[in-house]
C-alpha cells in the first residue's frame, strides 16, 4: 500500500512538472539549463527532467523551489502531497495575494489576465529586434534594415499603453495587481522612449557610413530594457496569479532566429 501511495506521489508530481514545462514552451534541456543558471543548487540534466516527469524519481522540495522560481509555478502545485501544501493553506495564500481560490483552482486577476498578451507580443517584438541588432549576419550600413522592426516596437508598446486597463489602473483598488500593472506600462513606456531616441543615433551613425558599432550598442541597452520588461511582466503574472502560459519571461539575446521576417528596406519614418 505504501509502495503504491509512493508511486501515485511521484506520478502526479512528475505529471505537475510536465505541464508547467509544457505550458513554458521549454524543452527538458533549456528548463534544466534555466534553472542551473537561475538557482543556487547542484547541477541539472535533461535526464534529470525527464526521471522527474515521468515518475521515476519523485521531485524534491529542493529541486521543486529551483522550478518554482524559474516557471512561476506556485510550489503547492508542484510539491503534490507535501503537508505543508494542503487545500486550505494553497486557498489562504491565494486569499493573501489578492487571488480568490475555489476548489483548488486559482482565478486571476482580468485586468492583469487581459493585458498578458499584449504585453508578450511586444517581449517577442522587442527580443527579434535585439539578436537581429546583436548578431554578426544582420550587421547593415543602413539602418533602413532594421526599420521594420523599430515599427513593430512601437506600435506593440502603444497598443500597451493605450490599453483600457493600463488607463484605468490608477482607479483601482491599491494591491498587488495595481502595483503590478503601473510597473509594467512604466517599463514599456521606457522601452519605447529608447528605442525611438536609439533609433535616431542609429540614423546619424549610418549617414557616417556604417551603423554596425552603433547597433551593437543599442542592443545591449534594449537588452537592458527587454529585462526591466520581463521582470515587470513576471510580476504581472505572478501578483495577477496567472499562470505562465508562455517561454516569454526570458532576456536573452541569442535563440532561434527562425521567427525572424525579412525586413522591409524603407526610408526610416520611425523617428521624425
Amino acid at each position: 500500500m505504501i509502495f503504491d501511495e509512493m508511486q501515485d506521489l511521484k506520478r502526479q508530481r512528475g505529471e505537475v512538472l510536465r505541464q508547467a514545462r509544457r505550458e513554458a514552451g521549454l524543452s527538458a534541456r533549456k528548463l534544466a539549463d534555466r534553472i542551473n543558471t537561475r538557482t543556487p543548487g547542484s547541477g541539472l540534466t535533461d535526464n534529470a527532467i525527464y526521471a522527474y516527469e515521468s515518475g521515476r524519481v519523485l521531485l524534491s522540495r529542493e529541486v521543486a523551489e529551483r522550478v518554482s522560481a524559474v516557471l512561476n509555478v506556485r510550489l503547492g502545485e508542484l510539491l503534490v502531497g507535501d503537508p505543508d501544501f494542503t487545500d486550505a493553506a494553497v486557498q489562504s495564500s491565494g486569499a493573501e495575494s489578492g487571488v480568490q481560490a475555489s476548489g483548488g483552482n486559482r482565478v486571476g486577476d482580468p485586468a492583469c489576465e487581459r493585458l498578458h498578451l499584449p504585453v508578450t507580443d511586444l517581449l517577442r517584438t522587442a527580443r527579434t529586434l535585439v539578436r537581429m541588432l546583436a548578431l554578426p549576419r544582420f550587421e547593415l550600413a543602413s539602418p533602413a534594415g532594421f526599420l521594420h522592426g523599430f515599427e513593430l516596437l512601437a506600435s506593440d508598446g502603444r497598443r500597451v499603453l493605450q490599453h483600457d486597463d493600463v488607463a484605468s489602473a490608477p482607479r483601482r483598488s491599491p494591491g498587488a495587481a495595481q502595483d503590478a500593472i503601473e510597473q509594467t506600462a512604466r517599463a514599456v513606456a521606457d522601452l519605447i522612449q529608447h528605442a525611438e531616441t536609439e533609433y535616431a543615433t542609429l540614423r546619424a551613425a549610418g549617414r557616417s557610413g556604417s551603423c554596425v558599432e552603433a547597433c551593437h550598442k543599442l542592443a545591449g541597452t534594449l537588452a537592458e530594457r527587454v529585462a526591466r520588461l520581463t521582470e515587470a511582466h513576471q510580476h504581472l503574472i505572478e501578483r495577477g496569479g496567472l499562470k505562465p502560459g508562455l517561454a516569454d519571461a526570458e532576456p536573452a539575446t541569442e535563440g532561434d532566429l527562425a521567427d525572424v521576417a525579412p525586413w522591409a528596406r524603407l526610408e526610416p519614418r520611425l523617428v521624425r
